[in-house]
């Protein structure tokens, strides 16, 4: 995901349109992102955007505590936010959760805008280009925003004014979803960025899997003990425990269970797949942040002076302690400078004359291989053809559609220079395909080869 999403940044920025000349199966928004850091630096230009990102959030938690005198109940949020960055197991590869991260700042900046929103037209309006936002960068997140949404209008108390303030909600969703058809309809892509972004994804991913729902459950949850996620769960609900427990009103009891109904949607749409990756909970940490940065803004002196302090302080410390084992287990900073594509990537560098290449349209082309896609956003190099993204997962889609057909035909037509390949190539009609137009000069690391045109 991380070469695609680096590869259409790039092209976008060539004039290039996603879907048509590219095929992937992520919604739109995520694209233009990477077409923003591409133009920054094809490598750090989405750090920076997160850094970006990181510290504007930063700023408006600092605003809004400060503005309500709440700052020691804020310092934990703050604490995890400026961890945001370095929470990954792999740090190295930041970018591969891109959608998560961009989710998580999402529901944060959301919350804090939403709490200075005193119009209630306005806020639904904000209402709609949220929602609307989160379903173009990682559209099964849809769910959980939705169940959040509905704690958001509990606690402005005009949740029965939905109708009354529909048009504002469509017009918040028209403000981003109107743009994004246009452009699509105007490259002539719409048919293939609905399939693609997300028939495909039906298609391909929710029915191949038959487990009963509860299984899916046991075996997303499990996942999360994978990557230590579990220790924040349970350390949430001690915390959590604390400041929805302890007052037992009616809307007390609705916050906590809209903040379970958003932990189990989240678990729901991660299990949808089967693909569980520990990354895929990330924006639950974002809501637990929303949850308790609104109760505590509502609640915080008469909680406070319920609450012992001495139990407030341990639930604290066990909550950071738990982020802190984190980090230290997944030791992000060592993985850092242990980045296993590095080696890969100079040596093909060296064996393919890339700067003769640069800014050229068709010459160097990664077949089966998508990290080395990378290598096209680098050195601004167009591939000849859009399917780009024709291993993993997905291959069966490709060998039903006959795309090999249409590489080759692309390959010849632009006289392509340089082919990548993963070992010597298993399907027979590509061996001979490339043996017939192609020299092999084998180079193996990673098991890459390359071909060079005769």
């Amino acid at each position: 995901d991380v070469s695609i999403f680096r590869y259409i940044g790039m092209l976008i920025c060539n004039g290039g349109v996603p879907y048509a000349d590219v095929f992937d199966h992520k919604p739109p928004i995520i694209y233009f992102f990477y077409a923003l850091g591409h133009l920054i630096s094809y490598k750090w230009g989405v750090y920076i955007l997160f850094l970006l990102i990181n510290y504007s959030t930063c700023i408006l938690l600092f605003k809004i505590s400060s503005s309500n005198k709440f700052t020691w109940a804020y310092s934990l949020c703050l604490f995890m936010n400026t961890l945001i960055l370095f929470y990954s197991h792999e740090i190295a590869y930041i970018d591969i959760f891109t959608t998560r991260y961009l989710v998580m700042y999402l529901i944060i900046i959301f919350t804090v805008i939403s709490q200075k929103i005193k119009n209630d037209k306005y806020l639904y309006y904000v209402v709609g280009v949220f929602l609307t936002t989160i379903f173009f960068v990682q559209t099964n997140e849809i769910l959980p925003a939705i169940v959040f949404i509905c704690f958001i209008l509990f606690y402005k108390n005009i949740y029965v004014t939905v109708l009354k303030n529909l048009s504002w909600l469509i017009m918040g969703i028209a403000t981003i979803t109107i743009p994004i058809i246009l452009y699509f309809i105007y490259n002539n892509a719409l048919s293939e960025f609905i399939y693609q972004a997300f028939k495909f994804n039906f298609e391909t991913y929710v029915p191949i899997h038959d487990d009963k729902l509860w299984d899916r459950l046991k075996n997303t949850y499990s996942s999360m003990k994978g990557f230590n996620l579990h220790y924040l769960l349970w350390a949430s609900g001690m915390l959590s425990m604390l400041f929805f427990v302890f007052k037992s009103s009616s809307t007390t009891f609705i916050y906590s269970l809209l903040m379970v109904l958003t932990f189990f949607s989240q678990l729901y749409t991660t299990s949808l797949s089967n693909n569980n990756f520990g990354h895929y909970f990330f924006p639950f940490i974002a809501y637990f942040l929303s949850f308790l940065i609104i109760f505590l803004k509502v609640n915080t002196l008469e909680e406070y002076s319920l609450t012992d302090k001495i139990k407030l302080f341990i639930s604290s410390i066990a909550f950071t302690s738990c982020i802190i084992y984190v980090i230290i287990e997944n030791k992000p900073f060592l993985k850092f400078f242990e980045n296993q594509f590095d080696p890969a990537f100079s040596d093909i560098e060296k064996s393919i004359p890339f700067e003769k290449l640069r800014n050229s349209n068709g010459t160097f082309y990664s077949w089966e291989v998508g990290n080395y896609i990378t290598l096209n956003a680098k050195y601004n190099i167009t591939a000849p053809t859009k399917w780009v993204y024709s291993n993993g997962l997905i291959a069966p889609y490709f060998a039903k559609r006959s795309i090999d057909k249409l590489i080759f035909n692309d390959l010849e037509q632009h006289q392509t220079s340089y082919v990548l390949t993963y070992q010597l190539p298993k399907p027979s009609n590509r061996r001979m395909f490339l043996e017939e137009k192609y020299v092999a000069e084998f180079y193996e690391n990673v098991g890459i080869n390359i071909w060079r045109r005769k």
